[in-house]
Order: C-alpha cells, then sequence, then structure tokens
C-alpha cells in the first residue's frame, strides 16, 4: 500500500459513522489527522528553486523546502532538516523570484 492509499482509506475510516475506528470521537480525528499528516510527509515534493538576483555569481538559484521554506542550500539530504518532508531532488523545480 502507498502513502497515497493509506490517506485515503484513513480519509474513509474518519468519515465512517459505523464502524470501530470511525466512531466519531474527537480523540479519533486527532489521532487519523496525525497519522494522515505523518504519511503526507512520506510523500516526496519537489524543491522550491528561489532566484537571489543580489547575490555572486548573479541571479544564484538556491533550494528550499516546499512545506517549511527552508533554506537547503548547503542540505542535500532526503528529509528536510527542519520540517522532515520527504524530498524530490529530480527536476524539474518549480522556481521563484524573491
Amino acid at each position: 500500500m502507498t502513502e497515497e492509499e493509506a490517506i485515503h482509506k484513513l480519509i474513509q475510516i474518519c468519515e465512517s459513522q459505523n464502524n470501530e475506528y470511525g466512531c466519531g470521537n474527537e480523540n479519533c480525528e486527532c489521532f487519523i489527522d496525525t497519522a494522515i499528516e505523518a504519511l503526507e510527509k512520506q510523500i516526496p515534493k519537489k524543491l522550491i528553486i528561489k532566484i537571489h538576483p543580489n547575490r555572486i555569481p548573479s541571479e544564484q538559484k538556491v533550494p528550499y523546502c516546499p512545506v517549511c521554506d527552508e533554506n537547503l542550500e548547503f542540505h542535500f539530504h532526503p528529509y528536510c532538516c527542519n520540517c522532515g518532508q520527504k524530498l524530490d531532488w529530480n527536476e524539474p523545480y518549480e522556481e521563484r523570484n524573491t
């Protein structure tokens, strides 16, 4: 089962009112929301590349985390060191001007 499939299944459980998991209890919803957030961090997201016009060399492209906006210029890990989001370092990136 992929992360996306697990998220879909958890949402179905949460929306269900008549089974042992989807009881409608606020604590269950909190548990399911937490599980979904953890699974979403496992799905790789493309980096945001910001173009810094005032840097040398000119218009230097700097990678940022798409979730928390952490500067990843000197961090080449599979996960963001700030928020734990799994990162997709493959191009194409989403480019933004600063």
